[in-house]
């Protein structure tokens, strides 16, 4: 009996399932029966990550990105979801909806709430070693150094590149530039003080 090659695609999604060997009709001789969703017509070859998609009216074929399994956000709550279709349904993206002024603000603070507990921790450990200065004697020039390091630690959330950062992570990147910056100016006349900015992490 004659057979005819068809092109398989889903009832639902159009994409390519596989091939059909169709029957001839043995009624009606050069008839095939045919399922209902294919085409003669063979798919056009999708690379990883893509499908091949039939399109509504059944005349041709298309590649579109497969998104099934990849994250995506909600583009009024910024909720993120897996993805389980082949496009991305309508109010969703792949990335994440931009943040709102307030939300920014608010991630900004709770980052400067994390710059001050490290503050008082790297104080701490300068008061201490002023402290070992003082009673030992050290250089004139190092409890002067140490002293200006301090009052820099303590307008850290006034530098002006922390009070201009939008972000959280500029915040933070801002913050322990700072950190850096103050700790350069103690290796020459204070370098015992130096290591009280050991290990800063936010």
């Amino acid at each position: 009996m004659a057979t005819k090659l068809v092109h398989i695609f889903d009832e639902v999604t159009h994409e390519f399932k596989g091939i059909w060997h169709a029957q001839e009709s043995p009624l009606e001789p050069g008839t095939f029966i045919e399922p209902v969703h294919s085409c003669a017509d063979a798919p056009t070859v999708a690379p990883a990550g893509s499908v091949s998609v039939r399109d509504t009216a059944n005349t041709s074929w298309s590649v579109v990105t497969d998104n099934r399994g990849a994250t995506i956000y909600d583009q009024t709550t910024g909720a993120s979801v897996e993805c389980s279709t082949i496009a991305v349904p309508a109010g969703y993206a792949l990335t994440p909806p931009p943040k709102t002024p307030a939300q920014l603000s608010a991630e900004k603070s709770a980052m400067l709430n994390r710059a001050r507990v490290l503050r008082e921790q790297v104080l701490s450990r300068l008061n201490g070693i002023h402290l070992d200065a003082m009673y030992a004697g050290d250089p004139a020039t190092m409890i002067p150094s140490i002293m200006v390091a301090k009052q820099a630690l303590l307008d850290i959330t006034i530098h002006p590149p922390v009070v201009a950062a939008v972000t959280a992570d500029e915040t933070k990147i801002a913050v322990l530039t700072r950190y850096y910056e103050i700790a350069a100016t103690l290796q020459l006349s204070a370098p015992a003080a130096v290591t009280a900015f050991v290990n800063l992490d936010m």
